[in-house]
């Protein structure tokens, strides 16, 4: 029953939370090489590519860094 109740509670609070966040007829976006800026909106959707280090001493490290690789990747 709790796990049932969490599971509606989670697609409830996404769908009211996610309305809203698309691209409309009218909205000013401007297209770049890694992404996309909704002047409308106000809102910029970007995508990082990160490389696994070879210095990592363990997979969440490894993890870690080549997610914060990509950010500073997609912040460009």
């Amino acid at each position: 029953m709790k796990r049932t109740l969490t599971l509606l509670s989670f697609i409830l609070f996404t769908s009211v939370q996610g309305q809203g966040w698309g691209w409309g007829a009218n909205d000013a976006v401007q297209q770049v090489a890694n992404g996309a800026m909704n002047y409308s909106n106000g809102f910029v959707v970007a995508t990082g590519i990160g490389a696994i280090s070879p210095l990592a001493q363990n997979p969440g490290m490894a993890r870690a860094t080549a997610i914060r690789a990509a950010k500073v990747d997609a912040m460009r």
